[in-house]
């Protein structure tokens, strides 16, 4: 009952039917909020409540974890990849994340504590990152974003363009934010405990996911800006005309973009830090 609840709350498969309806049809800074702090903090809570209460059934519960992170990372990937809504993308995206970082929890060891703990941060900038730009997208066209109304957003916001384009990756786990060592880190911990299998499913989830984050950044950036459409009446320039600019929106999205990339190099500090928190755990 208690993995029940905990899948739930960390919107894993089979208990994340909830999760595109409520990502979309939340207004889209509650979502930012909900794909960050309350992921953060339901798997800090599971981890913590299994390796503390049930340490003698980690064989149990460590197998459960296991394969409900094997379908969240297969359905999580497959369902994003037919999705034309961005916070559907994202949304199918975050369940897929959900998988990922319960490999690490999966393991029930010191390394794989780590390795969640660690993932957490970068994960936490990105999702919250993402949700920003999709409503500063939404402030423009005052309708749901799309593939298709993405189109120039790159070229239209530079700044929003790029920032997006490092989020997606580093949720891709490509080496260019700290989602590349923390994806590194939880397959570590599964090689570690005897469970190659986990790590090939995660390879493979990882390369299937490339295909719809790819297909976030081409839409921002294979179409021209002279496809832009923004609404008459918005208080903001028509296509071709630069956006009106939301210092607040743009700060929010810098902290999140220095927390996505600088953890890739102050991993140390970092993995320091993760390690002297596990450590209160009895792991």
């Amino acid at each position: 009952m208690l993995i029940v609840a905990f899948g739930f709350k960390v919107a894993a498969v089979p208990f994340h039917m909830w999760t595109p309806d409520v990502y979309e049809g939340a207004p889209t800074t509650v979502t930012a909020w909900m794909s960050s702090a309350t992921k953060v903090a339901a798997l800090l809570l599971t981890f913590r409540v299994m390796t503390t209460a049930f340490p003698d059934n980690q064989h149990l519960w460590g197998w459960a974890f296991a394969i409900i992170a094997t379908i969240s990372l297969a359905i999580g990937n497959f369902a994003a990849l037919v999705q034309k809504n961005v916070k559907r993308i994202l949304a199918y995206s975050a369940i897929a994340q959900a998988g990922f970082m319960l490999i690490g929890l999966s393991t029930g060891s010191a390394l794989g504590g780590r390795a969640l703990m660690y993932y957490l941060i970068p994960y936490a900038a990105s999702a919250f990152g993402t949700f920003a730009i999709v409503a500063a997208r939404e402030r423009e066209l005052g309708v749901p974003v799309t593939l298709d109304n993405l189109a120039g957003f790159g070229w239209e916001r530079p700044f929003l363009g790029v920032a997006m384009w490092f989020f997606v990756f580093g949720f891709a786990g490509l080496p260019l934010t700290g989602g590349f060592v923390g994806k590194f880190y939880v397959f570590a911990a599964a090689y570690d405990h005897g469970w190659v299998w986990l790590v090939i499913v995660g390879v493979l989830a990882t390369l299937v996911s490339l295909y719809y984050y790819l297909g976030i950044v081409r839409a921002m950036y294979m179409r021209g800006p002279e496809e832009l459409q923004v609404q008459p009446g918005a208080g903001v320039a028509v296509s071709g005309g630069a956006p009106a600019k939301e210092t607040l929106l743009h700060l929010a999205v810098g902290a999140a973009f220095v927390v996505s990339v600088g953890s890739l190099f102050a991993v140390q500090p970092l993995i320091d830090l993760a390690q002297h928190a596990a450590s209160a755990l009895p792991l």
